[in-house]
């Protein structure tokens, strides 16, 4: 993909479940066959041997000196991306990075969605100004609201930058080489969280945004409980899509051709269209009744109340007693 003599290149982000990467490493391959594809390993080094049919699909592969602390890689990607560039990605031949996770799939070339960009853009899912994020957990919730501030304190007293922070939601990006040398001079990298951190710096440094509607993610805050439904393509919610809503999404004819979180792997031949939607038929049910299962267990000390009041005139007139009664309702 070029445009306007512009080099574009992917970073693959990957962690974990080796067979799903080089499935969705061999869709990214066929759609893009003209760009070159480095790898970014964010996981235990222990573990690298697991991922060598997929490292054999990249032009070049970096694996990161991240701590064996899975919570600390997933609070400290960006810190893990300017690691990459920092000691692989400032010698290899790129203007602009498209930035993949491992549980993206993408179903379309990316000059799809990126044709036009110019090398003073950058493009971050759904970016909006934080005001305008709702009830977002990394800026209201109590456990992370001293971290943003303690970032934004940064940006006013070190950077002298005192307008208003972005965000997005961080399941892909594209950033120009030249935001890479900005953000190398950032003092304190490890001040704040990605997804308000990137699209605050791309403000700061001049950047322009670049919009991709069919891009955007479900922003999933609780004003848009209600808003959620199986049209959604790309989300930050922990459950995963699955091949029936992708096979769904085809149909209808939506022009979602991006899916996240996607951590199976996809149908490369005939045999395993036949195969893969029928295993997601058989596991679905039992994951739905799984998960009813969960939500009516939290609601039952409610439940046992509410039975208890609304049978207490059956119960006096049965002449039943509480104490018998509540040893079958005990959880």
């Amino acid at each position: 993909m070029e445009s306007a003599a512009i080099r574009f290149a992917v970073l693959y982000w990957f962690y974990t479940k080796p067979e799903v990467c080089l499935n969705h490493l061999d869709i990214l391959r066929q759609l893009n066959p003209a760009l070159a594809i480095y790898g970014m390993y964010g996981g235990p080094s222990a573990n690298i041997a697991d991922f060598c049919a997929c490292t054999a699909r990249m032009d070049d592969c970096y694996a990161t000196g991240a701590p064996a602390d899975p919570q600390w890689r997933w609070r400290n990607g960006d810190l893990l991306l300017r690691e990459w560039y920092q000691e692989r990605g400032r010698f290899l031949p790129f203007d602009i990075l498209v930035i993949v996770q491992w549980d993206v799939l993408l179903l379309a070339p990316l000059d799809t969605w990126f044709r036009g960009m110019r090398d003073n853009d950058v493009f971050f899912p759904s970016a909006r100004p934080v005001e305008a994020a709702g009830s977002w957990f990394w800026t209201s919730d109590p456990s992370e609201k001293p971290s943003y501030e303690e970032f934004r304190n940064y940006l006013r007293a070190e950077c002298h930058y005192d307008g208003s922070p972005w965000c997005c939601e961080f399941v892909m990006a594209c950033l120009p080489r030249m935001f890479f040398e900005h953000w190398l001079r950032i003092g304190r990298p490890a001040v704040g969280y990605i997804e308000y951190k990137l699209p605050t710096y791309a403000k700061m440094f001049g950047f322009d945004f670049h919009r991709c509607i069919d891009l955007d993610t479900f922003w999933f805050n609780p004003e848009d409980r209600k808003a959620y439904s199986w049209r959604v393509a790309l989300t930050t919610r922990k459950e995963p899509v699955h091949l029936l809503r992708v096979i769904a999404h085809k149909l209808s004819g939506a022009k979602a051709w991006a899916f996240h979180p996607y951590v199976d792997k996809y149908p490369m031949s005939k045999w395993d269209w036949i195969i893969m939607p029928a295993g997601d038929l058989i596991r679905l049910p039992s994951r739905w009744l799984g998960r009813e299962w969960r939500r009516l267990a939290q609601q039952w000390p409610y439940l046992r109340s509410r039975f208890l009041v609304a049978t207490g005139p059956v119960r006096r007139r049965l002449g039943l007693r509480k104490e018998n009664l509540t040893r079958f309702f005990r959880t």
